[in-house]
């Protein structure tokens, strides 16, 4: 690293997953910042790219779908894991799924 200092980062390339944690995106601009020449790039091999692309076609622009399990009595899900870790919003999805859940009632 030492040596691209001299190059304002010109051979330094930071790939990473979406960043959603504020203290490494900081890191990250930081470093950007004092480097001018580096560059980042994201990349995530499996994406929403089709979600995103869906919800315009449905509603004319992207929006992103809330789930409210807080109400739901029965819950039928068909090739989607909403309690998987990489789910949009799973802890909220998870606590109201097992807020709910009761194995031993009807």
């Amino acid at each position: 690293m030492n040596a691209e200092k001299s190059m304002a980062g010109g051979g330094v390339r930071i790939l990473t997953q979406t960043v959603t944690s504020p203290t490494l995106a900081a890191q990250i601009r930081e470093y950007l910042g004092a480097n001018p020449q580096a560059k980042w790039h994201v990349y995530e091999p499996i994406n929403r790219d089709n979600v995103y692309e869906g919800a315009k076609l449905a509603f004319g622009e992207v929006v992103e779908t809330r789930y409210d399990l807080s109400k739901a009595d029965v819950i039928v899900s068909l090739d989607a894991d909403f309690l998987y870790a990489g789910f949009p919003a799973r802890h909220a999805i998870t606590r109201d799924f097992a807020a709910r859940r009761n194995p031993d009632g009807t």
